[in-house]
C-alpha cells in the first residue's frame, strides 16, 4: 500500500511539472509565432514602400522568417511529445505507442503543415535600378509588390493565431486548480478553449470583446491593404481598410470606400460573415464554476 501511494504521489508530481513544462512550451511558440507574423508584416511593407534599394534587407528578413519557422515547428513537436508523455502518466501507459493515435498523428501533421506555411528565402529578380536615375519601366524589374503566390503564403501565416486559444487554456490555471479539477471529473466537463473563452467572458467581459474586436479590425483591414495594393484605383491604403472595416460592417456603411478586386471582396465578405454571426452569449443554460476564497460557488446567467 505505500508503495502504491509514494507511486501515485509521483504521478501527481509528473504531471504537474508536464503541465508546467506544457504552459512553458506554449508561451514560446505563441511567441515565434507572433515573430514571424511581425516579421511577414515588416517584409510587406518595407516590399511596398522601399522596394529594390532595400533588397538585402528584405532577403535577410525572409531568412529571418524560416529560421522563427523552423524553430516554432520543434516547439510544436516538443509541445506534443509532452501531450503524449501526460497522457501515459494519466492512464498509467509505459509504450508511447499506445497513447499516440492516427487522430493525433493527423493533428500534429496538420499543425506542422499549417505552421510550415511562409515565404521561401529566395532572392527577387535581379535588382537593375541604378543609384541616382529615375525609376522608369525600362531600368526596373522588381516588382512593384507580392506576387500571388508570395502573397498567399504570407498571409496564410496568420493561420498560426490557433496557437492563442491554446496558450490561454494553459495559463489560464484551469487544469491545475485542483477546485476546476475535481467539479470537472464529477460533471465530466472537458477543460477545452470554449470553456476558457466563456470563463474570461464571466469574469473579464470588457477586456476579452476589446481584445476580439481591437486583433479583429486590425488583422482585417491589413488583409485587405494587402490584397488591394495591386490594383489600380483600389483601396490599398490602410487608413482607407481601418474606415471601409467598422463603417462598412458595423454601420449602414456609406459606400465611398469599397474593395475593387477579387481578393479584396474575398477579405470582405469573410468579415461580413465574422461580424454578422458572434459566438453567442450567454449559451441556453450552462453553469460555470469558480472558485472563490471561501469555496465553490456557481454563477449562471441570468436571464
Amino acid at each position: 500500500m505505500g508503495g502504491e501511494l509514494v507511486s501515485g504521489l509521483g504521478a501527481l508530481r509528473r504531471r504537474k511539472r508536464l503541465l508546467e513544462q506544457e504552459k512553458s512550451l506554449a508561451g514560446w511558440t505563441l511567441a515565434l509565432a507572433g515573430t514571424g507574423i511581425g516579421l511577414m508584416v515588416l517584409h510587406a511593407e518595407m516590399l511596398w514602400f522601399g522596394g529594390c534599394p532595400w533588397v538585402l534587407y528584405l532577403f535577410l528578413v525572409k531568412c529571418m522568417i524560416s529560421i522563427s519557422t523552423f524553430l516554432l515547428l520543434s516547439l510544436i513537436v516538443a509541445f506534443h511529445a509532452k501531450e503524449v508523455q501526460l497522457f501515459m502518466t494519466d492512464n498509467g501507459l509505459r509504450d508511447w505507442r499506445v497513447a499516440l493515435t492516427g487522430r493525433q498523428v493527423a493533428q500534429i501533421v496538420l499543425e506542422l503543415v499549417v505552421c510550415g506555411l511562409h515565404p521561401p528565402p529566395v532572392p527577387g529578380p535581379p535588382c537593375v535600378l541604378s543609384s541616382g536615375f529615375p525609376k522608369t519601366a525600362a531600368t526596373q524589374s522588381w516588382p512593384s509588390f507580392l506576387d500571388q503566390g508570395e502573397a498567399l503564403l504570407s498571409l496564410a501565416m496568420l493561420l498560426r493565431l490557433y496557437l492563442v486559444p491554446r496558450a490561454l487554456l494553459l495559463r489560464s490555471g484551469v487544469l491545475l486548480n485542483a477546485s476546476y479539477r475535481s467539479i470537472g471529473a464529477l460533471n465530466q466537463v472537458r477543460f477545452r478553449h470554449w470553456f476558457v473563452a466563456k470563463l474570461y467572458m464571466n469574469t473579464h467581459p470588457g477586456r476579452l470583446l476589446l481584445c476580439l474586436t481591437l486583433g479583429l479590425w486590425l488583422t482585417t483591414a491589413w488583409v485587405l491593404s494587402v490584397a488591394e495594393r495591386q490594383a489600380v484605383n483600389a483601396t490599398g491604403h490602410l487608413s482607407d481598410t481601418l474606415w471601409l472595416i467598422p463603417i462598412t460592417f458595423l454601420t449602414i456603411g456609406y459606400g465611398d470606400v469599397v474593395p475593387g478586386t477579387m481578393w479584396g471582396k474575398i477579405v470582405c465578405l469573410c468579415t461580413g460573415v465574422m461580424t454578422q454571426h458572434p459566438m453567442p452569449w450567454p449559451p441556453p443554460p450552462y453553469e460555470i464554476w469558480l472558485p472563490s476564497s471561501s469555496g465553490i460557488q456557481a454563477n449562471s446567467p441570468q436571464p
